[in-house]
């Protein structure tokens, strides 16, 4: 029985694995579209071979200089761990939260001081929810080109003596989040 549970583990987390992977090259290619670079070839050149050939998220942040280091997660039953009376009641508790803060400590030193999100998956929302730390200037500002209402949940957080745990988390759609943040690539010619 027990070799059985640790192959069920071992698959499960090969599959989280490749789903991240995945999830993170499709975020990267979008986010290329959608700060309308895609079609300027010698930045995506660049940004592919800074990613070993692939456009990953960690490729496109560290070509073009991104404000804020984001990664993927997949989260197992993400749906059923995050009700909103847990959200409201028990929100360090999620595995959501798990994630982030064991992924913050797997940010590249240089973007130690940068926020930091991570995205994940969840069936009805299109490019997934973000986690992160970004300050926005104006929560009151709906971001720009948004169809659909804005909607963010925004928790504080008890630092205690870990200077390096946000003082807040914000939850959004990943496509509300890149919307609310001001900023383009530098040097690149636009479509």
């Amino acid at each position: 029985m027990g070799n059985l549970s640790k192959f069920t583990e071992a698959t499960r987390d090969f599959e989280g694995e490749n789903r991240e992977a995945s999830l993170d090259q499709k975020l990267a290619s979008w986010m290329l579209a959608f700060y309308s670079v895609r079609s300027a070839k010698p930045a995506v050149a660049a940004v592919s071979r800074h990613g070993g050939g692939q456009v990953t998220l960690d490729s496109f942040i560290r070509y073009f200089d991104f404000p804020m280091y984001l990664t993927t997660a997949w989260v197992p039953y993400l749906l059923s761990d995050i009700p909103t009376v847990s959200l409201f009641n028990n929100f360090p508790s999620r595995k959501l939260v798990k994630a982030f803060d064991a992924n913050l400590e797997e940010i590249p030193q240089e973007y130690a001081e940068h926020p930091f999100g991570i995205i994940v998956q969840l069936k009805g929302i299109s490019r997934g929810l973000v986690l992160h730390d970004w300050q926005y200037n104006d929560f009151e500002e709906s971001p720009e080109g948004l169809k659909k209402p804005c909607v963010r949940m925004v928790w504080t957080r008890k630092k205690g003596n870990q200077s390096e745990v946000p003082g807040f988390l914000v939850l959004e759609p990943f496509e509300q989040m890149l919307r609310s943040i001001r900023w383009s690539p530098p040097n690149v010619g636009k479509d």
